[in-house]
């Protein structure tokens, strides 16, 4: 199982010791970061692949929790995805439960609080974050099977369930077009215990079924003016921006560029 990743920024140095000796015993959890400065933080969070649960004290030298907030929220492109913020504070009002509501800050805690019902909140969370992209996932899953069959790939070849799952990767991770023989196609082999070369050669067969047998109508509208023209089979990767382009442009989310 994997291990979900802890970042704490606490403003006491006593305070942020004992929360990483406590979720240091959690099995199921590791901690990849801790820092008393706010500004300090940000850098090192910058070095992060991902971040699980952020623990965010509000009051902190350098810069408080709230411009943390404010500089992860305006400029997410420089940061690892956050999935799940808990903040802690001494002090409250009003204003700071608007502020928190604003990024979607997921608890707020009192301190003092017992440090076993911090680690049940971040179990509760996860959970409820697990199931939720569990149940995104397949819904994006889904729209992808019914949009490679309306192409013409068939579902009962190895090539359709790679480039599904390529595809619904790319829609999460529009990095990944860049990174297609490095990292997408080991990730795939690895899930299916195939090779990559495999992956790609079983992905590029589909492909060519759908531009030798599918609906010639269908891919038109689906990619417009993408391709040149129906002859120009796409490769891979075109093929899999492509795809997570035109769901992703559905969703309105930012489009992977190739």
């Amino acid at each position: 199982m994997e291990k979900k990743s802890i970042f704490i920024i606490d403003n006491s140095k006593e305070s942020s010791n004992e929360l990483l000796k406590a979720l240091s015993l959690e099995q199921d959890l590791q901690i990849v970061g801790v820092e008393n400065n706010g500004l300090e933080a940000l850098e090192k969070i910058k070095r992060c692949n991902k971040i699980d649960v952020l623990l965010l004290d509000l009051i902190l030298p350098g810069m408080d929790g709230y411009q943390i907030l404010s500089e992860l929220n305006e400029n997410k492109s420089k940061y690892p995805q956050i999935k799940i913020i808990i903040a802690q504070a001494s002090l409250i009002n009003d204003n700071c439960f608007a502020q928190l509501r604003k990024y979607n800050v997921a608890n707020l805690l009192i301190k003092p609080y017992n440090v076993n019902s911090l680690i049940n909140q971040i179990h509760i969370n996860l959970k409820f974050v697990e199931e939720k992209e569990e149940d995104e996932n397949q819904k994006i899953e889904f729209r992808i099977t019914k949009l490679l069959h309306k192409i013409g790939i068939p579902s009962h070849i190895k090539g359709f369930t790679y480039l599904r799952t390529a595809i619904c990767s790319t829609y999460y991770n529009p990095e990944f077009i860049g990174q297609i023989t490095k990292q997408l196609y080991p990730e795939i082999a690895k899930k299916y215990k195939s090779s990559s070369s495999k992956v790609e050669r079983a992905i590029r067969h589909a492909i060519e079924l759908a531009w030798e047998r599918g609906d010639v109508e269908v891919i038109s509208t689906l990619f417009g003016n993408s391709i040149p023209s129906y002859k120009d089979k796409p490769s891979n990767s075109e093929f899999i921006a492509l795809v997570s382009d035109y769901l992703a442009l559905k969703d309105n989310k930012v489009s992977s560029k190739l």
